[in-house]
């Protein structure tokens, strides 16, 4: 009767997950995903084998809604400074960045909603398409 070696004695092997496993990494990954986008840019660049279709449009999704929400958040940061080098007049300028720490405020109350709304449906297992990620990539996913 032969034994089954363990880890320790078989370090060239990896171990064994059941599907039970990888799915709930795989929905615990895209649903992280959606918060810290550079997860979904790390899988991109090393991606894991045999990993589900459904977990790979979800982290494409979240690389696309992470890159557009980073791209709206620059715009937000930028247009001050330069509205405020074609204006000269300083309490315009005071008046400029006031409104623009307020628009700042609330789109990164709205990038969070949409964030936490995407990340709670991928823990759930839903597949989804963002509309916005849609329009710009062009790919619409099925609805179950």
């Amino acid at each position: 009767m032969a034994l089954a070696l363990r880890r320790r004695q078989a370090p060239h092997r990896n171990a064994i997950e059941n599907n039970v496993e990888r799915a709930q990494a795989e929905t615990r990954l895209a649903a992280q995903a959606y918060l810290a986008w550079p997860i979904a840019l790390y899988e991109r660049i090393a991606p894991r084998d045999g990993a589900s279709n459904w977990y790979k449009v979800h982290l494409r999704q979240a690389l696309w809604f992470g890159n557009i929400a980073a791209l709206g958040a620059f715009i937000a940061f930028v247009w001050p400074l330069a509205a405020s080098l074609l204006i000269a007049d300083v309490v315009a300028t005071l008046w400029i960045y006031g409104l623009a720490l307020l628009i700042d405020i609330a789109y990164f109350v709205l990038w969070l909603v949409l964030a936490m709304r995407y990340s709670r449906r991928a823990a759930r297992g839903e597949l989804f398409t963002i509309p916005l990620v849609a329009r710009v990539t062009g790919t619409w996913s099925r609805k179950p």
